[in-house]
């Protein structure tokens, strides 16, 4: 399967580096099965930096051989298990790293407004996944270890939108 890295830069050689801000599925390195969803994200990394242009780094990912010797979390769907997850991630409360992959749907700011009304307490946990569910939802590919990245090869990178992989 191919994987896609939206940046202002192209990135060859992926790191795990340290976040300022609670994520998804916390540290790591994201990525996605939609190209289009990763040029979105390297339109915006490259607005917010004010600097490079927009870029998708292409990875091939072999998930089989991954996950024989990954520990991998799944969630195929919003799931209260899935917005636990995201909300500790968020909030920054989560004290485990167990998972070498994570791999789910993504919180972007549409599915983000329903987890914010949930941690507000606005929403109860059954009403916040009655919202997300029929939401159609892109997914991410977190890679949390350098083991879990050795599975992950750069195989180009592309800028510009119509450029579809």
């Amino acid at each position: 399967m191919y994987l896609y890295h939206g940046s202002n830069v192209v990135v060859s050689k992926p790191e795990i580096k340290d976040i300022n801000r609670g994520l998804d599925f916390g540290k790591g390195f994201y990525t996605t099965s939609d190209y289009k969803q990763a040029f979105s994200f390297s339109k915006r990394k490259t607005l917010t930096l004010g600097q490079g242009k927009p870029i998708v780094s292409i990875y091939s990912f072999d998930i089989d051989s991954a996950k024989e010797c990954c520990n991998i979390k799944q969630f195929e769907s919003p799931s209260e298990d899935w917005l636990d997850f995201v909300t500790e991630h968020r909030n920054n409360t989560y004290l485990s790293d167990e998972y070498d992959i994570i791999f789910g749907p993504v919180a972007d700011d549409n599915v983000y407004r329903v987890v914010s009304l949930y941690f507000n307490n606005v929403l109860t946990k059954d009403e916040a996944i009655k919202r997300l569910l029929p939401m159609k939802l892109k997914d991410q590919y977190v890679f949390c270890t350098d083991k879990s990245l050795s599975f992950l090869k750069f195989k180009e990178s592309r800028e510009g939108e119509d450029n579809n992989a």
